[in-house]
């Protein structure tokens, strides 16, 4: 029985981190992730620097009386030589690091919430049971 509620608990706490943690809160914080990959996007002595390029080539919509512009960002991450000021594009590697990042955040969480969630329900598993059997109306002979 400790197996299968166990079994349970972590399919919710895969959920809840790899789901809503991992592809729900940390969707689309990119900018806000992507410092914590520079040590595994720039070699020793260079620092990770992002650079923003604004167009509005697609000109701008009114909706209900908004007016939105339908342009984009492009960001562009570079790893800058701190002492020649070279820089080396790494924009598609930061980003990548950024997903494995949340995948291991996410990962976390369920391990955390998962233990969380486990250590009462084994700590009182007899009294949780005692109770479920009041619940049910079981009476041991």
């Amino acid at each position: 029985m400790k197996l299968i509620v166990a079994v349970f608990v972590f399919l919710a706490s895969m959920f809840f981190g790899l789901v809503i943690i991992a592809n729900g809160v940390l969707a689309g914080r990119y900018e806000t992730m992507l410092p914590y990959t520079a040590g595994a996007v720039c070699h020793q002595g260079e620092e990770l620097s992002l650079e923003k390029s604004t167009s509005t080539s697609g000109g701008t919509v009114v909706v209900d009386g908004y007016s939105y512009d339908t342009g984009f960002t492009e960001n562009t991450l570079y790893c800058v030589n701190q002492t020649t000021g070279d820089k080396r594009e790494v924009t598609n590697e930061a980003y990548n690091e950024v997903i494995k990042l949340q995948k291991r955040i996410g990962w976390w969480a369920t391990i955390g919430i998962f233990v969380i969630i486990m250590l009462p329900i084994l700590v009182f598993w007899s009294a949780i049971l005692k109770r479920f059997d009041r619940l049910i109306g079981y009476k041991p002979t």
